[in-house]
């Protein structure tokens, strides 16, 4: 490839790129930062934690008890087992036998036309009985306090969704990459 016909490649790619991450950045700082305290609303509406699991069983334990830690008071958690071949079902399971406010289901199998992890959350929000859901991986670690201020939030300014922007913790350079 000639000297030209490289720059006229990487130039392009170069600009798109630094416009995505030009982009990101800016959606980053403008988007709103949740309160340290928020008020609470009068009656705290069922939130119900859909939370997808494939396999996961070194990951559902610690994360599900994460998310049971925090200080929302009216939570359910549904756990959708979904076709697993580890022991993420038995994990699972005793999980909900520990804590009255988990619920799991077990997929045995992948209807047709079906992606396994967009039918286990849809599986998982026909079976909850919240007013809010918050779908979350089953690796996910929620801080103590996000939720309750995330909902008071919500229903302070009368907002029907809400997206939250994690804190990642690094796992190595490729990973990051």
């Amino acid at each position: 490839m000639s000297e030209l016909a490289w720059c006229a490649f990487v130039a392009p790619c170069a600009i798109a790129a630094l416009g995505t991450l030009y982009a990101a950045v800016r959606s980053i700082r403008a988007a709103p930062c949740i309160a340290a305290t928020v008020p609470e609303p009068s009656a705290w509406p069922k939130l119900s934690m859909i939370v997808p699991a494939c396999n996961e069983e070194g990951t559902l334990g610690a994360a599900t008890r994460a998310k049971l830690a925090c200080d929302y008071p009216n939570l359910e958690v549904v756990i959708v087992e979904d076709r697993s071949t580890d022991a993420t079902a038995r994990v699972a399971d005793e999980l909900a036998a520990s804590d009255p406010r988990v619920r799991v289901l077990h997929v045995d199998e992948l209807p047709e036309g079906w992606l396994g992890k967009v039918h286990a959350l849809d599986q998982g929000v026909r079976a909850s009985r919240g007013e809010w859901f918050l779908l979350s991986d089953a690796d996910v670690h929620l801080s103590p306090t996000i939720v309750k201020r995330v909902i008071a939030t919500a229903e302070e300014r009368g907002l029907d969704f809400v997206a939250m922007m994690p804190h990642m913790i690094p796992g190595g350079f490729w990973l990051d990459v």
